[in-house]
């Protein structure tokens, strides 16, 4: 698609050498540089959160927010939603992929714990909301999905959530609620089997600035960040933003509940 495609909605003239793919990129500082690219479905429509990489760098994951361009596509709309998670294991200057999983309609999101064996997922699913994946070696177990009980949107963009993040003890997650100006955290429960059971949230909810579209953590996991874009339905499309804010949420210890969250 055509950069002009997010105020205009034409994907452009299409073009059967150019599909889907996943680019590895040898680094500069090397002696010998290369590119190496695998054919994986993701249209690269939605937040800088739709890849992650194995703690190893052995395997990456890219969550499929719509469908790879039919032929007869010439509009966004026209593109069909994506449901899947792909792994794709990476061997010494090629990719390939490994496994999939279905997780819920256009996610949005994906981010691998800190101890690289459970991928969260944020989608437009309402009832696959937050959704949680044990990965070993690249395959994937059974997922989890939880609906987050959200009202239906009322922005100028159908998206109630866009982001997730794993806090640095690998027990919570934050969620960015774009279409009402807020960030939510959830404390993660596991079962013995590694499986995610339930999820509750920890704290309130806090208002942000305008569409929070990305958050992170800081390194300590006292601080959360969101970059908030300012779209929304007073605004100009995606471009009538002069620009940004950063709001920065303080957090409650680790293992804290109920009111002192």
């Amino acid at each position: 698609m055509v950069p002009t495609v997010y105020e205009t909605g034409e994907l452009g003239a299409p073009d059967p050498h150019n599909r889907d793919a996943l680019s590895i990129i040898t680094s500069p500082t090397e002696r010998s540089r290369s590119v190496a690219m695998t054919e994986v479905s993701n249209s690269t429509y939605g937040p800088p959160g739709a890849l992650d990489v194995s703690l190893d760098g052995q395997f990456v994951f890219v969550a499929e927010t719509l469908r790879q361009r039919s032929e007869r596509a010439t509009r966004l709309d026209e593109l069909q939603q994506g449901d899947t998670i792909r792994s794709l294991q990476f061997d010494g200057g090629h990719s390939a992929v490994v496994d999939s999983v279905r997780i819920g309609i256009q996610p949005q999101a994906i981010h691998l714990n800190p101890a690289g064996d459970l991928i969260a997922a944020i989608t437009a699913d309402a009832k696959h909301e937050l959704t949680f994946v044990p990965v070993r070696e690249g395959r994937f177990g059974q997922a989890s999905s939880f609906g987050l009980g959200l009202e239906p949107s009322t922005g100028f963009i159908p998206l109630k959530a866009t982001w997730v993040q794993w806090h640095p003890s690998g027990r919570y997650v934050g969620v960015n609620l774009v279409d009402r100006g807020q960030v939510a955290f959830y404390e993660v429960l596991r079962g013995e089997d590694g499986a995610v059971s339930a999820i509750r949230p920890w704290g309130n909810r806090i208002q942000t600035n305008k569409f929070p579209f990305v958050g992170r953590f800081s390194p300590d996991g006292r601080y959360y960040i969101t970059s908030d874009v300012q779209w929304g339905i007073d605004t100009a499309g995606f471009y009538g933003v002069q620009e940004g804010i950063l709001t920065t949420v303080r957090l409650a210890d680790v293992g804290t509940t109920g009111d002192a969250a």
